[in-house]
């Protein structure tokens, strides 16, 4: 691939994710983070045959869609991608780049994309980073600065979190900042403070804190407790835990877990069900959107009256208790054993006793269960059903599968793969996280 020197371009097309497609000399070329009708100053890198990539370098011209920003830290802040766009202006774009990524690969065209009516403060989890935004500059609390993986903005007034969010992150901030404790530096090895996450319960108004460091940070949990106690916040710690991290990556890793106060989990209800959420298992971050995205899922089950359900990937087990609803038997499977301890006990709690859940990697646990379901909901992580496991779902030929995905271009990739042997009767698009380009998608399809 030959570089070439910065060109003008004019973006007259989006694909998923978040990309814009101009062309220049007859080649088109892929730019991520640009939408159709801006003008671009970009870095060209040209291909002898297909389609080129360029990297953006400057808007020199604003599409016509673009307007005042909601935020006062976009776009320097890293975490949503379409603040300056109206609504209506955001749910037509993601709607055009999903339907571009699903044409262009000769599947089916969604129906039409759905939204919640909340759009601000939505997100039930944040994972916050320490840092600074400038070299030895004062300490942060916030999300990576766009473009600057080092940099960490401090998310003031941020409104896709909730205000209580925003509360607790400026009282750690401060509190910090008072202290001998400093960020931790992945390159100098220097530091002890990591990530502050924050999880809450729309229904129950319930928070649950997690201060992550690292096993040598000397704090004062006493005072910090108290502290944390007094703030005025509209929803309620439930509890308090500190996780200690000496791992080289930035990723939160549990090597120690202690509580501080209170109790490891929240509760919220869904659906007419209630769900435990544990430090670390998975939940929708949008609770008013996932209602949507699980009815339509549903509505899909329904029609076709379901027997036996399997629910692949399923976390704490919320898709596999909604199921159950309509069908004799729901069986979840899920790799990470936290969650799905917390399944078996909100089944429990809900009184539903036909269901059941398996801890263990799909690909493996397929192979001892001689069932043959009904209908297959599968709803992988964002890097999609891997090839062993496809292959797997595939052969046990259910006559209906429900895929539903947080990342349209690996379920794209996964359904082209599928499609010899599965006919897609419908796709929907759920807007699960406005202000950013992610959407969810869900799909029903029938063996041929």
């Amino acid at each position: 691939m030959k570089r070439t020197k910065n060109k003008i371009i004019r973006i007259n097309k989006s694909l998923y994710p978040n990309t814009g497609i101009g062309e220049y000399n007859g080649i088109k070329y892929k730019i991520k983070n640009t939408i159709p009708g801006q003008t671009i100053e970009a870095r060209l890198k040209t291909k002898k045959s297909g389609i080129g990539k360029g990297n953006l370098i400057n808007i020199i011209e604003k599409s016509k869609i673009q307007g005042k920003s909601r935020c006062k830290v976009f776009p320097v802040c890293g975490g949503c991608n379409y603040q300056d766009l109206k609504r209506e202006d955001e749910l037509n774009l993601k709607f055009e780049q999903v339907s571009n990524l699903f044409e262009s690969l000769d599947l089916i065209k969604p129906k039409e994309i759905i939204t919640a009516d909340i759009y601000e403060h939505y997100r039930n989890k944040m994972e916050y980073t320490f840092g600074d935004d400038i070299k030895d500059g004062p300490l942060n609390i916030g999300l990576h600065a766009r473009g600057r993986m080092h940099d960490i903005v401090s998310t003031d007034g941020c409104n896709i979190a909730p205000k209580d969010f925003e509360t607790i992150r400026k009282f750690f901030e401060n509190y910090f900042r008072n202290s001998k404790l400093k960020h931790y530096n992945r390159y100098r090895k220097t530091g002890e403070l990591r990530h502050l996450v924050l999880r809450y319960a729309k229904a129950t108004k319930e928070i649950l804190v997690m201060l992550v460091t690292k096993s040598n940070a000397k704090i004062n949990f006493e005072e910090l407790k108290n502290k944390l106690k007094e703030l005025d916040l509209n929803g309620e710690i439930k509890g308090f835990l500190h996780i200690k991290n000496d791992s080289i990556s930035d990723a939160v890793i549990p090597e120690s877990v202690d509580l501080i106060f209170g109790r490891d989990f929240i509760e919220e209800k869904i659906c007419g069900l209630k769900f435990k959420i544990t430090p670390f298992s998975f939940f929708q971050t949008n609770v008013d959107s996932a209602k949507i995205l699980y009815n339509e899922a549903l509505k899909m089950a329904e029609s076709i009256k379901p027997n036996l359900v399997y629910d692949l990937y399923s976390g704490t087990g919320t898709i596999t208790q909604i199921m159950a609803k309509i069908a004799n038997r729901a069986v979840g499977i899920e790799i990470v054993e936290e969650a799905v301890i917390s399944a078996k006990e909100s089944a429990k709690e809900n009184g539903l006793n036909n269901v059941d859940f398996f801890a263990g990697d799909v690909f493996e646990t397929l192979a001892y269960l001689p069932e043959k379901p009904d209908l297959i909901i599968v709803d992988p992580p964002r890097e999609g059903i891997r090839p062993k496991a496809l292959e797997k779902i595939i052969d046990y030929g259910a006559k209906h599968i429900i895929y539903i995905s947080c990342n349209p271009k690996t379920m794209a990739e996964n359904l082209v793969q599928m499609k010899d042997y599965y006919k897609i009767e419908e796709l929907k698009i759920v807007d699960q996280y406005p202000s950013t380009y992610h959407v969810e998608t869900v799909a029903m399809m029938s063996r041929k």
